[in-house]
């Protein structure tokens, strides 16, 4: 049994072992050292192509989405030429973070994972972005959960598209991002989501204006922060309370540690302040609820970057 590495400087590629019956003449010695030395020269060979196919894909994608719009006809045809992206096809969007995970590790293992689609990964502005041709939201939501499976790191996913297209790509990354920070806001750590998953919130931001989100603040959160401010007092996070205990002051009362007359005496004030006692009842709740779940999230996010230009949104059709 012989065994020859396959050796480039440091790097080991694996060995070569030829079984023989008889020990080998010297000649033949020397072929399988010399079969060792091309292989291993194959192997560097092959990591050098892929990595220059890497660096291409990586400079359009980055391209894609820098913050100034490229031009649309000539960033197709270098795509095309390039081979890199196909985007005759349509694409679904990942914007991924970790915690207890490097993100260059993340993007190793999303790489990996997004070449079995077909797709790539690459880092874009301190975020790991994947892009999957021919796969649905649904199969995205797969290979984040994966993705936090086998790396064994607490995996956050915003989840755009399919579209089709790069300016409608580009748009997607857009909301992908938006989603994932999102999440990150909410303190929803570890999921993947698109904005519909998000629900009435989700469903909120994708078609309103940054008007209507004031708008919608002032019927409940607005009068309430500013009476807290005012009077020192704590209107906003008793209600915060009261609706994560399913509007049961008793269960509001244990989570806060006081008193259930506290709790009482609050919510009255609330009704004091809002002028109404509705947001109480199913109908008038909700938009209280989203007020404060939008208040949540403009703590982290600024409503310039929440709510983003139609323009970027909605790409022109001509590129459909």
């Amino acid at each position: 049994m012989w065994t020859v590495p396959v050796r480039a400087g440091d790097d080991l590629f694996g060995h070569l072992v030829l079984a023989a019956a008889a020990p080998l003449p010297d000649a033949d010695v020397r072929n399988v050292e010399r079969a060792a030395q091309t292989a291993a020269l194959l192997q560097l060979m092959e990591r050098q192509v892929s990595a220059a196919e890497q660096q291409v894909r990586g400079e359009l994608i980055d391209d894609l989405l820098a913050e100034r719009e490229p031009d649309w006809d000539a960033f197709e045809r270098r795509a095309r030429r390039s081979g890199a992206l196909d985007f005759r096809h349509p694409h679904t969007v990942l914007v991924l973070a970790a915690t207890g995970l490097t993100r260059q590790h993340l993007l190793g293992r999303a790489a990996t994972r997004a070449a079995r689609h077909g797709g790539l990964a690459t880092e874009h502005a301190g975020r790991v972005v994947v892009l999957l041709p021919r796969v649905d939201p649904t199969a995205a939501h797969a290979v984040a959960r994966d993705l936090g499976r086998t790396t064994g790191a607490v995996v956050t996913a915003g989840i755009a598209g399919p579209g089709r297209g790069a300016p409608e790509l580009r748009a997607h990354h857009r909301e992908a991002e938006r989603c994932l920070r999102l999440l990150l806001a909410l303190g929803r750590e570890g999921e993947a989501a698109t904005l519909a998953d998000l629900g009435v919130l989700g469903l909120v931001l994708r078609g309103t204006s940054p008007q209507q989100v004031r708008a919608l603040l002032a019927e409940g959160v607005t009068p309430l922060q500013r009476y807290d401010e005012q009077h020192n007092t704590l209107l906003l996070e008793t209600l915060n309370a009261y609706f994560a205990a399913g509007q049961n002051p008793r269960a509001a009362a244990r989570a806060l540690q006081v008193h259930p007359n506290t709790i009482y005496q609050r919510l009255d004030r609330i009704d004091q302040v809002l002028g109404h006692r509705r947001w109480r009842e199913p109908e008038g709740a909700l938009p209280v609820q989203l007020g404060l779940q939008l208040r949540q999230v403009l703590a982290h996010i600024p409503m310039e970057q929440l709510i983003p230009p139609a323009s970027s949104r909605y790409p022109g059709d001509h590129h459909r």
